[in-house]
């Protein structure tokens, strides 16, 4: 089985996140998206199930993300596809691309993303990538196994009530949270992943024009908090008095 994995370098959540202009300040740290580690740890399962099988992980990105790239390389995907760019596109040109270069690997069974990204979380891309190909898509699959060469999937469906599919190769799927754990890799890891084949492609190459469904944001802004907190000082009783008012619907610190 040949599964794609499609990976994302997004921005530490945990980081202090600056915007300039129309981007966000590079300067921030980069992390692989955490839906996709989930994916990627789901593919390397599939792939441990079954023997001969290959795991290729597909990135469109700048080429800081190579150490990223890197990473999912350590944790046990056999070869790498960069799609080099120095802006990330939109869903729909990001989609064409890497339908482009998914349909150069033959043989492919599986394409597994995570659900969304955490920085944009549009969840178009993954359906994207489905449409361009001509397969059939499932996002937030918490469950995937094989059978009777068809890939069983268990979707949460709320309230505790999970929709189970059937889906044919191949077929692209959306990673869930509870899908897999992933695997952080060692210092060897790293060192050995290097090793490993990595090929470079440009997006001006496989997709020369900018996609006329993407829209192109006219400005970003940092969140600014405009209320401020109260520090009171002085006896209980005399801030209680202080405090009811603010609790009252209306006053916004109180919702229903």
């Amino acid at each position: 089985m040949k599964i794609v994995v499609c990976i994302k370098e997004v921005p530490d959540s945990a980081a202090l996140i600056r915007v300039r202009g129309r981007a966000v300040d590079d300067s921030a740290a980069h992390i692989m998206n955490p839906y996709d580690e989930i994916a990627l740890a789901a593919a390397l399962e599939l792939a441990k199930g079954s023997p001969g099988s290959e795991v290729v992980v597909l990135n469109l990105g700048p080429e800081r993300a190579r150490n990223t790239i890197l990473s999912a390389l350590a944790r046990g995907a056999h070869w790498a596809v960069q799609i080099r760019t120095r802006e990330i596109p939109g869903p729909a040109r990001t989609a064409r691309a890497l339908a482009a270069a998914i349909s150069a690997e033959k043989g492919v069974d599986l394409v597994l993303c995570g659900r969304e990204s955490i920085d944009h979380a549009n969840r178009q891309t993954h359906f994207l990538i489905g449409g361009r190909l001509g397969w059939p898509v499932l996002n937030n699959v918490s469950r995937l196994k094989t059978e009777d060469g068809r890939f069983i999937c268990r979707v949460s469906a709320g309230s505790g009530r999970e929709k189970l599919y059937s889906l044919p190769k191949p077929a692209v799927i959306g990673a869930d949270r509870d899908l897999a754990l992933p695997r952080y890799p060692l210092m060897k890891d790293m060192m050995e992943a290097r090793g490993k084949p990595f090929q470079i492609l440009e997006l001006r190459d496989l997709v020369p024009d900018p996609d006329p469904a993407d829209l192109e944001p006219r400005e970003l802004e940092e969140h600014v908090f405009a209320r401020q907190g109260i520090i009171h000082q002085g006896p209980p009783d005399r801030f209680i008095e202080e405090l009811l008012p603010l609790l009252r619907p209306g006053h916004g610190g109180a919702r229903g």
